[in-house]
C-alpha cells in the first residue's frame, strides 16, 4: 500500500512539474540575455541600407532587431522599412539577405500579421511565408499585440498564440504589457490612481499568462515627472526606473514558469514617446549614460533575458543620432 501511495504520489508530482514547465518545453534553450533594438533613427532607416543597420547593431552587441517604426496609426498603418521583412518576400530579398549574412535575429510583428486575431488559412499563413525567407535560426520570436489588456485583446492573445505554435511550436511568442499609469482622469478631473485599480489591473494582466511563453512591461520613467507610471508595489505612487524591479518580481510570482522582458526607453518624451505625467512639470530630455546602464541593469539583475529599446525610430536630427550613439555605446559596454 505505502509503495503504490508513492507511487501515485511520484505520479501527480510529474504532472504538476509537466502542467508548470510543459508549455516552455519545445522553446530552444535560454541562452542568456538578448538585446534588442526596436527599430533604428529614422535616416538610417530610410536608406534601407540593410547591412549597415545589421553591421551597426552586431558590432555593439545586439542580438536581435525588431523591424518596426515608430510611425504608425490606428489601426496600425505602416510607412517605414518593417515592410520589407513581411510578405510577400523572397529568401534573397535585400533584407532577408543581410540578415542571414549577420549575427543578429529578428523579432516578427504579429500584430501586423494577424490584426485584431483575424487569422487566414494555415495554408497561406503569412508566419510560413517569413519562416521559408528567413530561415528559421534567424527568426527570435513572434511578438504579440501591445499591451493587450487596453484594448480588450485576450481571445486573440490566444489565438496568435495557438497559431504560432501550430506552425512552429518552438517559436517563443512574447508579450509586452502596458505599466500602470499613476493618474487618471474621471469626469474630466485628472486624480492619482488608486490601490484598488492598480491591483486590478495586475490580476487583469495575469489573465494572460498562457498568451505568451515570453511576459514583460515596458515602462518609460525619463523623467519619472513626464513618464507619470507607477508599479505592483509602489501603491500609485509615481516611480522612476527602480519600477522595472518590481514589475519583474511580479512577473516572476505571477507568471512563473514563463520567460521575462523589458521594453527600455530609447528616446524621450520630447521625441515622441508619450506619458502620464503632467507635460507642464518638467522639460523632456534623453536619458543619460547612466540612466541607460541603469535601466538596462536593473532589467537584467531581475531576471529580464529579452532586453527591447524601444523608440529609436523617433530619433530624427544631429543631436538624436548623437544619443543613438551613446545608446549603441552602452549595450556595447555592457557586452
Amino acid at each position: 500500500m505505502i509503495r503504490k501511495a508513492l507511487y501515485i504520489l511520484a505520479v501527480f508530482v510529474l504532472y504538476l512539474l509537466l502542467a508548470f514547465f510543459g508549455q516552455q518545453d519545445s522553446l530552444p534553450p535560454d541562452t542568456g540575455v538578448k538585446v534588442v533594438f526596436a527599430g533604428v533613427p529614422k535616416p538610417l532607416g530610410e536608406e534601407k541600407n540593410y547591412d549597415k543597420i545589421f553591421t551597426t547593431l552586431s558590432s555593439h552587441g545586439a542580438d536581435g532587431f525588431f523591424p518596426t517604426s515608430q510611425y504608425q496609426e490606428s489601426p496600425i498603418k505602416a510607412v517605414g522599412y518593417e515592410l520589407d521583412f513581411f510578405p510577400p518576400c523572397t529568401a534573397d530579398s535585400p533584407a532577408y539577405a543581410a540578415l542571414r549574412k549577420s549575427s543578429v535575429s529578428f523579432l516578427v510583428w504579429g500584430e501586423m500579421l494577424y490584426p485584431e486575431g483575424n487569422l487566414p488559412p494555415l495554408s497561406v499563413d503569412p508566419l510560413k511565408q517569413i519562416v521559408e525567407c528567413a530561415g528559421r535560426d534567424k527568426i527570435m520570436g513572434v511578438v504579440s499585440y501591445d499591451e493587450p489588456w487596453w484594448r480588450g485583446l485576450l481571445e486573440p492573445s490566444k489565438k496568435l498564440y495557438a497559431r504560432v505554435k501550430e506552425i512552429d511550436p518552438t517559436l517563443p511568442v512574447i508579450m509586452v504589457h502596458g505599466a500602470m499609469p499613476a493618474f487618471t482622469e474621471e469626469n474630466g478631473v485628472r486624480r492619482s490612481t488608486s490601490e484598488a485599480e492598480v491591483d486590478y489591473y495586475m490580476s487583469e494582466v495575469a489573465k494572460y499568462k498562457d498568451s505568451a511563453d515570453v511576459h514583460g512591461f515596458d515602462l518609460y520613467p525619463i523623467p519619472r515627472e513626464l513618464g507619470g507610471y507607477t508599479s505592483p508595489s509602489a501603491r500609485g505612487a509615481v516611480v522612476g526606473y527602480e519600477g522595472i524591479a518590481d514589475y519583474l518580481n511580479w512577473l516572476k510570482e505571477n507568471m512563473r514558469g514563463k520567460r521575462y522582458s523589458f521594453a527600455l526607453q530609447g528616446a524621450s518624451f520630447g521625441d515622441g514617446i508619450v506619458g502620464w505625467g503632467d507635460p507642464a512639470s518638467v522639460a523632456p530630455r534623453k536619458p543619460t549614460d547612466e540612466e541607460l546602464r541603469g535601466m538596462l541593469k536593473t532589467a537584467v539583475d531581475n531576471g529580464a533575458t529579452y532586453i527591447i529599446w524601444w523608440g529609436q525610430s523617433f530619433l530624427t536630427d544631429a543631436a538624436d543620432l548623437a544619443f543613438w550613439d551613446r545608446l549603441l555605446n552602452v549595450v556595447k559596454e555592457f557586452n
